[in-house]
């Protein structure tokens, strides 16, 4: 366990060094799938994402048929840097049912209760766009800007470091009280509007049942940005429980603010199978400082970012790469810079300026001076 925090520990001190700022104009959510991005909510950000859900688990073996009702519910908020969020995220389930007992027989359940509560903080350690020159258009082929960049499968990389709160109840073990979650996050835009993550996680490790736990989902924009769909495996082992869910579903962006989403999730397996269809919402509520532009002494255009603690006073301007105000971004009262265009002057074929021309004749001709020439006699 002592191992496990240093990594973590020495994991977020090179973080500190390597990555920076990754606020996004429209809300960044983890719905509608259940693993989290590579990228933080962003500073001063505020979030929640939530979802209702229901369906049905059936055990072939011990002739269980369950109903099963839940809600499931996120916190999130981007504290201190652009690449740190803190986040809270839990379940509650409902079921009620039947299921065959070994000495009583049929018997009917209905059970309540938190399956989890985790109380975390998330770290983006690598941003590879930070690093990574934009490709110039190709402006003689269209197939040559369509083609697959190997560099996009560098990913975004995160860690999260969490504790399980549990309550007392039906879906708690005995002995659960509080214990640790890591997850590895990666995030890849593959291209333009398909997008990569996957998460590898240990969940409950100082219980007597550790989970081991990875997904993967892609995400697909459709041509209208507000669209998009997304496919999702998980593959859970422990001692107690293991299984391969999938997902599909898709998501809706009403603004920059506020997303729906739905989706389903099934399994391949009797024992038991499991269905469940789920809808849900994300709302964020933005009080992140308007970047602005910046250049630095190589006239280079940058994002000035919030102030680190300790290192505020970095001087900025507002001005864009033409010189002109960029929209939603204040004025701080600077006059415009301006350069200073030289005037070319329009000649003819052969050269001479018209303009000169004009005015040599317009030039009165110097008077010569005669020089008298004096023969000396002889």
């Amino acid at each position: 366990m002592k191992y496990l925090l240093y990594l973590i520990t020495m994991a977020l001190c090179l973080g500190f060094q390597q990555s920076r700022a990754q606020y996004t104009e429209t809300i960044n959510s983890n719905r509608p799938g259940t693993s989290q991005g590579g990228y933080a909510v962003g500073h001063n950000v505020l979030q929640f994402e939530s979802g209702l859900g229901f369906g049905s688990d059936k055990h072939n073996l011990l002739n269980s048929d369950l109903n099963r009702y839940g809600i499931d519910y996120g916190i999130r908020y981007g504290l201190l840097f652009e690449e740190l969020e803190i986040s809270l995220f839990g379940n509650y389930l409902i079921q009620s049912g039947t299921i065959d007992q070994p000495f009583t027989g049929t018997e009917d359940i209905s059970q309540n209760g938190f399956t989890f509560n985790t109380l975390g903080a998330k770290y983006l350690l690598f941003d590879p766009y930070k690093r990574m020159k934009e490709d110039k258009p190709n402006l003689y082929s269209w197939k040559a800007n369509q083609r697959f960049k190997l560099k996009r499968l560098i990913p975004a990389v995160s860690i999260y470091a969490g504790a399980n709160i549990m309550f007392s109840g039906p879906f708690t073990q005995e002995g659960e009280g509080i214990s640790p979650k890591v997850t590895l996050a990666t995030q890849s835009g593959l291209t333009d509007r398909l997008v990569l993550v996957t998460n590898f996680t240990l969940d409950r490790i100082s219980t007597e049942f550790p989970i081991t736990n990875w997904i993967v989902t892609v995400t697909h924009a459709l041509r209208n940005p507000k669209w998009a769909l997304f496919g999702e495996y998980e593959g859970q082992k422990s001692d107690l429980y293991s299984d391969d869910l999938f997902r599909v579903g898709g998501a809706h962006l009403f603004s920059k603010h506020f997303q729906v989403d739905a989706n389903a999730m099934f399994n391949l397996k009797n024992t038991p199978s499991r269905f469940l269809f789920s809808v849900g919402v994300s709302y964020r509520y933005d009080m992140h400082d308007k970047d602005k532009v910046i250049r630095d002494k190589k006239g280079k255009a940058g994002i000035e970012e919030d102030p680190i603690p300790g290192q505020e006073g970095i001087e900025g301007g507002v001005e864009g790469a033409d010189g002109e105000i960029l929209p939603g971004i204040e004025d701080d009262g600077k006059k415009k810079r301006k350069r200073k265009k030289k005037k070319v002057k329009a000649k003819d074929k052969k050269g001479i300026d018209p303009e000169d021309l004009e005015n040599w004749y317009d030039k009165k001709p110097k008077k010569r001076k005669r020089k008298t020439i004096d023969f000396d006699e002889d």
